[in-house]
């Protein structure tokens, strides 16, 4: 669901094998390929390979969340301790921008992922939990917008452009993020999205 993966063509997965077919499996299936030209070295690459499918492919699979909470959370932190250290923000202020930075690397690895198709979990969320996980999901990369508008914005915390504070800007995004996770798990709930007796394709 979550992952940053060119798709490849490789040898099919044979359709009775129970194995899902999506771009983690192509990027597999390209590596072993590869393997193939490095002569000596073929051996212990593959067993490199085995060992990454079987212990790495398959926590991704499981907890394909938790892969692209942490790869954002890697990334955020890194460009945005960066872009502080460049810019002399102060130390609050970074912590801010990684973590907006974080967040919405997060809601658009997971949408773009799901939408893609790169990576099929092994344990699916239904019903209520998949409701609340799309308002997360959603809330995450939606919460930019509003940053991006605070200009416009500010008067819901009772501030200016002119005088407007960090904590202020605290205050906006997590009103935005709350108003846009409740409509949203507020309409999926609605229109029973997701509902256990419903088997997503």
């Amino acid at each position: 669901m979550a992952w940053a993966a060119l798709a490849c063509p490789g040898p099919a997965v044979p359709a009775d094998s129970g194995a899902p077919t999506d771009w983690l499996v192509d990027l597999l299936l390209l590596a072993r390929q590869e393997i193939r030209r490095l002569g000596r070295g073929r051996r212990p690459a593959l067993a490199l390979l085995a060992w990454s499918e079987q212990r790495c492919a398959r926590q991704i699979r499981r907890h394909p969340l938790w892969t692209a909470l942490i790869f954002s959370a890697v990334l955020g932190a890194g460009v945005g301790v960066n872009q502080g250290l460049r810019e002399g923000y102060y130390p609050q202020v970074t912590v801010v921008a990684s973590a907006l930075l974080t967040a919405g690397t997060f809601g658009l690895l997971v949408m773009a992922g799901a939408y893609l198709g790169l990576i099929h979990s092994s344990t699916p969320w239904r019903g209520a939990r998949r409701r609340f996980l799309d308002a997360g999901v959603i809330t995450s990369a939606g919460v930019l917008v509003p940053f991006a508008l605070r200009y416009h914005l500010w008067w819901l915390v009772g501030a200016t452009n002119a005088d407007a504070s960090l904590g202020q800007l605290v205050e906006l995004l997590l009103l935005s993020a709350g108003t846009i996770f409740a409509v949203v798990l507020s309409a999926e709930s609605i229109t029973g999205s997701h509902s256990q007796s419903v088997q997503s394709p």
